[in-house]
């Protein structure tokens, strides 16, 4: 039987459970447990109980937060979400939005941004299109992880955005 990483998805879940299930007959089979029948073989597999929760991530993230600016936790989400492969990378992000986000609001204010008054879904978003970013230079997007929310507004951004080197000198207020 071929390998397969644990990052490639449902190829690995599918031959986790091909190692553990004899006899079976169909994917359908597969994906059985007990009776129901699982949308994905990622499912299947924690229905039985042969992949970890995701608390060592969790726990974590939930020192990080303490510690570590948006920025910081932005870097540490994509690096538990490319190297760690948890198993419910959407529920991590709706648990640490608020801090995976909390510097966001500001810089949504200041150029190149310039929004005077962003609501939490555009904080979210702009969250969401930083993570996804990041995930790039990693040859992933948001859309590689199941129930991962994607940037709504991700083209918005990119042009608001602009020129990194000059938004940076921009942001710089001599007052402060």
């Amino acid at each position: 039987m071929y390998a397969a990483s644990p990052n490639a998805g449902e190829r690995f879940y599918l031959r986790l459970l091909l190692t553990v299930i004899k006899g079976a007959t169909s994917y359908e089979n597969l994906r059985t447990v007990d009776g129901t029948v699982c949308n994905t073989f990622k499912d299947a597999c924690q229905l039985r109980g042969l992949l970890d929760d995701d608390g060592e991530w969790i726990q974590c993230l939930q020192e990080a937060k303490d510690m570590c600016t948006g920025s910081h936790l932005h870097s540490l989400f994509v690096i538990i979400m490319v190297c760690c492969n948890p198993t419910s990378p959407h529920e991590l992000w709706n648990h640490f939005k608020d801090y995976l986000c909390d510097d966001l609001h500001n810089r949504l204010i200041h150029p190149p941004m310039n929004i005077p008054e962003p609501t939490q879904e555009e904080v979210y978003d702009y969250g969401l299109y930083l993570i996804d970013g990041l995930l790039r230079k990693n040859s992933r997007t948001l859309g590689s992880y199941p129930l991962m929310p994607e940037s709504q507004m991700a083209v918005r951004w990119g042009i608001m955005k602009g020129n990194q080197l000059i938004a940076e000198q921009l942001r710089f207020h001599c007052d402060d």
